[in-house]
């Protein structure tokens, strides 16, 4: 993505003459056009700069489930494979944090910001998973779909909102339990906790948090959740 850059040249802008009139309706000074041809010299903002972009991967591996994702891909005549064979790849994976959606909707749908932490990781993608190749013409309009950092990417533009939903929640007297378990258990998360409690007075205040603490820890957490589902793949692994 770009932004205006400062340098700018003069340009002769053949332009209409207005002028302001007060409106008794608008109750302000709004401007009339007069008619009248003049020429106005103005700044002319030619100049880009680069606010964000991205090596390309070798390719994209998307899941199943996401396979409307693909139907758009395919309308735009990007070329999608699926893998014939389980196959273990070197990818990287998005984990999402400081999300926030817009108050209202644009084009019926509300777009989303948000930052991210990339994860590199190996694993074994199963058979039927939709695989894009970035080595075709359309390589340019690829990586503005599936990157998220890209102005108009299926994740910007609201697509994969389902993913920022909490599937499953915790109730009071099931986590207490088990949080009291993994605070004697682990003496280091317990120090972290500590930690925290010490450091961040809301956090320290709210029972819930306290309780998510060791949830968002626990073999119970959604693990899919603020996760990006599509991996960018490093390389396949023989």
């Amino acid at each position: 993505s770009f932004k205006t850059g400062k340098d700018f040249e003069m340009f002769k802008f053949k332009g209409i003459e207005n002028s302001p009139k007060y409106s008794e309706i608008a109750g302000d000074t709004i401007p009339f056009y007069t008619g009248k041809k003049i020429t106005l010299e103005i700044p002319y903002y030619n100049r880009t700069e680069v606010t964000a972009s991205v090596t390309a991967p070798a390719g994209y591996l998307i899941p199943q489930e996401w396979f409307e994702l693909v139907d758009i891909l395919k309308l735009h005549g990007i070329e999608v494979t699926r893998l014939e064979t389980d196959q273990k790849f070197s990818v990287e994976k998005l984990k999402f944090r400081n999300v926030n959606f817009a108050e209202t909707p644009y084009e019926g749908r509300f777009r989303v910001g948000f930052e991210y932490d990339t994860l590199t990781d190996t694993l074994l993608v199963s058979k039927g998973t939709f695989y894009i190749d970035v080595q075709q013409r359309s390589i340019g309009l690829i990586l503005h779909l599936l990157e998220p950092d890209a102005p108009d990417s299926f994740v910007k533009w609201g697509f994969l909102n389902s993913i920022f939903e909490y599937k499953e929640y915790f109730e009071f007297y099931s986590m207490e339990p088990i949080a009291e378990k993994m605070a004697k258990d682990d003496v280091e998360l317990y120090k972290e906790f500590t930690k925290r409690l010490n450091e961040d007075e809301k956090f320290k205040n709210s029972p819930r948090a306290r309780l998510n603490f060791f949830y968002e820890r626990s073999n119970y957490y959604d693990e899919k959740y603020m996760m990006y589902p599509i991996l960018r793949v490093v390389k396949e692994i023989e």
